[in-house]
């Protein structure tokens, strides 16, 4: 195997690595959480959203 492939599959792999443990650490989060970080404050902003609209509407 020339030089040049041997760094692009390790490259792959590394890449294969990061993903899988990005995965693993939201999982874990959501397993103990109930939810992502993000989704947790996306709920948060549409209630704000959704109480200014409410409060707009009268008006």
């Amino acid at each position: 195997m020339d030089p040049i492939s041997a760094f692009a599959l390790t490259c792959n792999i590394l890449q294969i690595v990061e993903t899988s443990a990005k995965i693993l650490v939201k999982t874990a989060e959501c397993y103990q959480d109930g939810a992502s970080t993000e989704t947790s404050q996306l709920t948060e902003n549409l209630s704000m959203l959704e109480s200014f609209c409410a409060e707009l509407k009268p008006m």
